[in-house]
């Protein structure tokens, strides 16, 4: 549209057609700044959607004694959306009733309780799952802190010996780093396909060095499975 505009543009024979053809571009822009709020609003909406039903799952299973169940399911929303709480204030203030309020706020004080206990089981807290995979992370980059596929066997080994002194990887760390490739592959960033590639290899190689068990041997002693994964990456 924007090539033939321009060349219209250019060949306009007066000052009235240019005038004419500005103010075609002006509504043109205005349509599509509408047409782009009104995506952003319906994406919006949606999301919130799917979290107000997430709420309402809770809510009914916390009544039932399910809840643990139901949020053990649902970990991957509450980890990777952070309108959930947001979304538990908007419910408990939209209650009129005590008896509603009080069923949000004991809903709410149980999905806590529920994620504690679950981050003290696997070992690690958020801040330290988090630390442990920017340490691993930054074992496969360069000396200038950058990443470069396919890794090379150095950064491989490098990347194999941090996850090992971090104890294999906790089921924290790797719920944060599926949620880092989340939030990588929804940007616009051109390092993008770089970066969940990264973050694939170590998904694989922790795997690989879980499955070894938990003496977490140097290489050369490494096990079938490792090997194998190694080839495969």
């Amino acid at each position: 549209f924007w090539m033939v505009y321009m060349s219209r543009y250019d060949t306009a024979k007066d000052d009235s057609a240019k005038e004419s053809l500005k103010k075609l571009a002006d509504r043109v822009m205005k349509v599509i700044e509408v047409l782009v709020a009104e995506k952003r609003n319906d994406e919006t909406m949606q999301r919130i959607a799917v979290i107000d039903r997430l709420v309402e799952d809770f809510l009914q299973a916390n009544q039932n004694n399910k809840l643990k169940e139901v949020v053990a399911a649902k970990i991957g929303m509450l980890t990777q959306d952070n309108n959930f709480w947001s979304r538990v204030g908007a419910r408990y203030d939209a209650a009129q009733a005590d008896e509603e309020k009080e069923r949000v706020a004991a809903m709410a004080r149980e999905v806590q309780r529920i994620c504690k206990e679950f981050a003290a089981k696997a070992g690690q807290s958020a801040e330290d799952a988090e630390k442990s995979l920017e340490k691993i992370m930054k074992a496969g980059a360069d000396e200038n802190g950058e990443w470069f596929l396919p890794l090379n066997d150095n950064e491989m080994q490098r990347i194999r010996q941090a996850i090992r002194e971090e104890r294999g990887g906790s089921d924290q760390l790797v719920a944060l780093a599926l949620s880092w490739m989340k939030k990588a592959s929804e940007t616009q960033e051109e390092d993008v396909a770089m970066i969940v590639g990264v973050i694939q290899k170590v998904l694989h190689m922790v795997s690989a060095v879980t499955l070894e068990g938990g003496d977490f041997s140097p290489e050369e002693d490494a096990g079938v499975a490792e090997q194998l994964m190694h080839q495969i990456l």
